[in-house]
């Protein structure tokens, strides 16, 4: 703050329910009188309801359809709520990021080839004939916006620099 620029912060960290939030703050310096800084103004939101990358895949789909169906759209998804252990929502999380196996293996401490099994799990219980199915109807069904709390291990505050 005593630079004296307003400044865009990404804090996550836990709430004295147990459950971590993330939420995206405008700090800006408060003056006094003698144009010291003597705290913080701020403001923010809760980062909740859709996550940039859901928002990116319903663009992405609207971007297919064609001028009289674009605005508004809606796909049918009579399937069951998929049910996911800590390793499979780990593995669907980072591929949803668009990393690579060899870089989900490091983070998690297992073989390329573990990861692959668990793609190929993941594929079975989304009923996906490819990889990039399964990331559509992972989106589809709101993995987008799910982090698993075994990745949320310590507070974070990122400084966004604009």
């Amino acid at each position: 703050m005593l630079s004296g620029k307003r400044m865009r912060v990404l804090d996550i960290h836990p709430y004295s329910d147990g459950n971590w939030r993330a939420h995206l703050f405008t700090k800006m310096p408060w003056h006094n009188e003698e144009n010291e800084v003597v705290g913080t103004i701020f403001s923010g939101i809760e980062l909740k309801d859709t996550a940039i990358l859901e928002v990116g895949h319903w663009i992405c789909r609207a971007a297919g359809l064609n001028d009289q169906h674009q605005k508004s759209f809606s796909l049918d998804l009579h399937r069951q709520k998929v049910q996911l252990n800590t390793r499979e929502s780990e593995v669907l999380f980072l591929l949803l990021y668009g990393k690579k196996p060899q870089y989900i293996a490091k983070v998690l401490n297992v073989s390329v080839k573990t990861v692959e099994n668990y793609v190929i799990k993941l594929r079975e219980k989304f009923n996906a004939n490819s990889k990039n199915e399964l990331i559509d109807l992972a989106l589809d069904l709101g993995f987008g916006s799910h982090i698993p709390e075994s990745m949320l291990t310590s507070q974070l505050s990122i400084i966004l620099k604009e």
